[in-house]
């Protein structure tokens, strides 16, 4: 299979660009990494979109993650309790650090490369970064751009002043490939590239050869794929490999390769230690890479999608605009990281925080004076507390003029509290209840509350929703609608999860507090993270709830720290071990 697949590769490699080559080489991105081992929906289901650009966060890159000296507690269950591994690709955030530190920034990763789809829960999914003929063929354009940039920078990256392209490229295979592939190479796949450099140069020279091998690296499964053969197991586990901890490590925290302390650790072999992997995973979370990859999950575990211009009215909200829409962004990813690196790095101080860093293009949403830079603002605790209530979250799950309760509520009961909405039935919109003219959410939301084909799975989400009706579209403060009637943020957080109680909150700050600290709001978090982490929802298998429940009773015994439940997954077995007893053929 292997000398089958760089047969197709390099042919594809070398022929021109014409339509032959795009039926050659149209299935070569999928390679040896999907024989079998998943098979996935159409990526195109629903428009994706664009994962913002991973830049670098304010976190102290001397500073750590949290206490060094906190105790973590212990993980595992009575026995041996690896964890779900699905196979998966890289998404397009992590090819893009990948091939910027693959290449120390001498080369621009490609825009060719397909987009991760945004219909699913997380991106690490295998499903949302699954190959088709479309994307394949994307992954071959994005491979042949990088490669003709290496040939313009050929000096840079593979300079040859022996006058031995051979030996030269030798040199460069035995440097880059184990990089590239997070593991030393093989024979095989070394004598595949060399194979692919002589061809090439034999017909165009030393700096188009690179070129071309670079191509076909970047095309191979062992790129492209987080594949975890292990080095040892049965028929139910395997043991993975120090390189392949390095690569679940850095690519949890830092959205990228490995960097070359934790390669000089897995070619000691010294990650199968638990504290030594937790130094790393503590080096990790402190630096300042750590930021994107991190606030990666947040947006993904609140659905918080990535604005447009479009997305908002341009006459009713002046003020909206590329400009504003970075500083969401950014502020969003600030404040996670000052969350998570502050004296308090618990889930409650991340639902509740009316601590925030607001630039001139979020001064109005605030009510504040325009200043240049960012600065540091103690918003109104009666009005501002936590992720709920930052801009970013609030104009994400809004509509291009007005709110919605339906969808700020959904996220809040589905990913917060972790409780499923039933489908709504065929014929809803046929029998949806009248509505006066010019309907407030107020008014939507009652009249979807008093009709009994509605208020059965309405009375889950808009009552949740309508907590946040002093915020607008954009989320800046109100106390009425353009009509003038006052809203009434006052609602019941009805059919709860065992361990919360039905009860009455004021408006969206009472409600976070409510949430803040609560044990099945723990609990979903951790189901979130997990599924974050491993690309496969968490509790569906015996496997799967033994390290739930672990990890859940070590988030809860540490007050809700959120570093300390990061630290303890790397501690348990599920991130040394791949449970292989439930892989599909």
């Amino acid at each position: 299979m292997r000398q089958e697949f760089g047969a197709r590769v390099s042919a594809c490699v070398m022929a021109k660009r014409s339509a032959e080559r795009v039926r050659l080489c149209g299935l070569v991105g999928v390679g040896l990494g999907l024989c079998g081992c998943y098979s996935g929906v159409d990526s195109e289901a629903a428009a994706p979109d664009a994962e913002p650009t991973a830049t670098t966060g304010d976190v102290d890159e001397t500073g750590d993650a949290d206490d060094p000296d906190a105790e973590i507690p212990e993980v595992g269950c009575d026995q041996l309790r690896p964890g779900r591994a699905p196979l998966r690709r890289m998404s397009d955030v992590q090819y893009r650090n990948t091939i910027d530190d693959l290449f120390e920034g001498l080369v621009l990763a490609s825009d060719d490369f397909p987009p991760t789809s945004r219909a699913f829960a997380f991106s690490s999914e295998p499903a949302a970064n699954d190959v088709n003929d479309l994307a394949a063929e994307q992954i071959l354009l994005a491979a042949e751009d990088v490669g003709d940039q290496v040939i313009a920078s050929i000096e840079d990256i593979a300079a040859c002043p022996s006058g031995a392209p051979t030996a030269c490229a030798e040199t460069f295979v035995d440097a880059f490939g184990p990089r590239a592939f997070r593991r030393p190479l093989d024979p095989a796949q070394r004598e595949l590239l060399l194979a692919v450099f002589a061809e090439a140069e034999a017909e165009d020279g030393y700096a188009d050869a690179i070129g071309r091998m670079v191509t076909v690296a970047l095309q191979m499964p062992e790129f492209l794929y987080f594949i975890e053969h292990g080095v040892e197991g049965d028929d139910e586990t395997l043991r993975l490999s120090d390189y392949e901890v390095a690569a679940r490590l850095s690519y949890l925290y830092w959205d990228t390769m490995p960097d070359e302390e934790l390669r000089e650790l897995a070619q000691a072999g010294e990650l199968q230690d638990p504290d030594i992997l937790e130094a790393q995973a503590r080096r990790l979370l402190a630096d300042s890479r750590s930021a994107p990859a991190m606030t990666r999950f947040y947006r993904e575990w609140l659905q918080i999608r990535q604005l447009r211009p479009a997305d908002k009215d341009a006459e009713r909200f002046e003020g909206f605009g590329p400009e504003m829409i970075a500083s969401m962004d950014t502020q969003l990813q600030r404040f996670v990281s000052t969350s998570l690196s502050g004296d308090d790095p618990s889930l409650a101080h991340l639902l509740t925080s009316n601590t925030v860093e607001v630039d001139a293009n979020l001064a109005a949403i605030y009510g504040v004076p325009a200043t240049e830079g960012w600065s540091t603002l103690e918003a109104d605790p009666e009005q501002r507390g936590g992720l709920f209530t930052l801009p970013g979250y609030l104009a994400s799950h809004s509509y291009t003029e007005e709110t919605s309760a339906v969808e700020r509520g959904l996220v809040i009961r589905s990913r917060v509290l972790c409780q499923d909405i039933p489908a709504p039935p065929g014929d809803a919109a046929d029998n949806a209840p009248p509505l006066p003219d010019n309907p407030t959410e107020a008014d939507r939301t009652r009249a979807l509350l008093e009709n009994p084909n509605c208020g059965g799975c309405h009375i889950l989400m808009n009552p949740l929703g309508m907590s946040f009706e002093n915020y607008d579209a954009l989320g800046a403060w109100r106390e009425t609608y353009e009509s003038g009637e006052a809203i009434d943020p006052q609602w019941v957080l009805a059919s709860p999860p065992e361990g919360l109680d039905e009860q009455e909150f004021d408006g969206a700050v009472e409600l976070g507090e409510l949430l803040a600290g609560s044990e099945p709001v723990g609990a979903c978090f951790v189901s979130n993270w997990l599924h974050h982490s491993y690309g496969a929802p968490a509790g569906s298998t015996e496997v799967d709830q033994c390290m739930l429940d672990e990890l859940t009773q070590a988030f809860d015994a540490s007050g809700q720290d959120i570093p300390a439940l990061m630290i303890a997954m790397t501690r348990s077995d599920a991130f040394r071990y791949r449970d292989i007893s439930t892989q599909e053929d």
